[in-house]
């Protein structure tokens, strides 16, 4: 039997951990499936072995950096469990070159088609707003899309992308509230951010495209 996949997404500071918490915490109370909780290797913002809302809520897991440390760690489970398994990744944008070695989103498609269930958290897009390949990949496969908003730090709003406060740099530095900022998209301006096209030639590039 093929298990089912969900995908939680959103901009920074929208609760996607405490929900993969609240999740987890929900598959653990009702002992029906063994828990099996990862997260990239590289990101020690908060604690090297715990996924961490920005509320602090924590929760145990495994820091990995390759498909071959989820398998072992699911065979382990399987052998010492006579009940299903649910897998648990957050800050799944990591999990991809060069912080990890291998495909997630194929490992991912094993662990389903072998009956495990899979719950993943992640950012959808970066701060220029160009999505992660891993979690878009994640995304199409998914059973179930919980999309959520965080709250524009300038106008209150629902905000549904990431701010840097200091443009420029490379695509990924781990940070928190010290770097980045949950935006509407009003108050977004990534024009001013880094564009990967400049405007005026993106405007190009899409008429092109429609010719």
């Amino acid at each position: 039997m093929i298990a089912d996949l969900t995908v939680i997404t959103g901009p920074m500071f929208a609760g996607k951990t405490s929900e993969l918490i609240r999740r987890v915490r929900e598959v653990v109370d009702l002992g029906e499936f063994t828990a099996v909780i990862v997260k990239p290797a590289m990101d020690s913002r908060f604690d090297q072995e715990a996924i961490v809302s920005h509320d602090g809520v924590a929760w145990r897991a495994i820091p990995v950096s390759e498909p071959g440390r989820i398998v072992d760690l699911v065979a382990r489970a399987v052998g010492a469990a006579d009940r299903p398994l649910h897998v648990f990744a957050d800050e799944v944008q990591f999990l991809e070159s060069p912080h990890f070695d291998g495909s997630f989103h194929l490992l991912v498609h094993a662990l389903l088609r072998e009956g495990h269930a899979v719950t993943c958290a992640g950012l959808d897009v970066d701060w220029r707003g160009m999505p992660f390949d891993v979690t878009a990949r994640l995304l199409a496969m998914a059973d179930h899309v919980v999309k959520l908003r965080a709250r524009c730090t300038v106008s209150g709003a629902a905000a549904s992308k990431t701010f840097r406060k200091h443009a420029g740099g490379p695509r990924i530095i781990l940070g928190a509230a010290d770097m980045y900022e949950a935006r509407a998209n009003a108050h977004w301006h990534v024009g001013a951010q880094d564009t990967v096209l400049p405007p005026a030639l993106a405007l190009r590039v899409i008429r092109r495209t429609q010719k």
